[in-house]
């Protein structure tokens, strides 16, 4: 199911939700953003707008997966492909072990394994940083109990 070539995430990012059959305050709910965030968006000139200038984030980005796995990530972010997964398989977390990568990338086409793997590294780093971040929160949180305590 192609769509015509959309010039911004928004549009993309609309034709996905119209395609659902949701309203844009349903989306918006369902992955936990603010009530006209995706308003806010509509004049992103490309992708590669920065990030304090309002383009939307890793972390929307991985909200919008989390809810939606059949749309087509690429297709989203840089408009190729197909708006949804065809035959591909979606990873979860409990797939997502480092054994099982080398499988999961050569199931990609070719011209899309760089960036996948590039993504699949981007994601271990991140990992690693949120459980450096969870200790240190709890260290912090124990620091605070002990302050209470006195």
């Amino acid at each position: 199911m192609s769509t015509p070539q959309e010039s911004t995430i928004y549009h993309r990012l609309i034709s996905l939700i119209k395609m659902e059959n949701l309203s844009v305050y349903a989306f918006e709910r369902q992955i936990k953003i603010s009530n006209g965030w995706l308003q806010t968006h509509k004049k992103e000139p490309s992708v590669n707008r920065k990030l304090s200038n309002g383009g939307i984030g890793s972390d929307i980005l991985q909200r919008i997966y989390e809810h939606y796995p059949h749309w087509n990530m690429m297709f989203l972010v840089f408009n190729e492909g197909e708006m949804v997964n065809k035959g591909v398989r979606i990873v979860t977390a409990q797939d997502d072990r480092p054994g099982d990568r080398p499988t999961f990338l050569n199931e990609l086409s070719p011209n899309l394994q760089p960036a996948a793997k590039e993504c699949l590294e981007m994601v271990e780093l991140l990992r690693n940083q949120v459980q450096v971040l969870q200790a240190a929160n709890a260290d912090k949180q124990r620091i605070i109990e002990l302050l209470d305590k006195k």
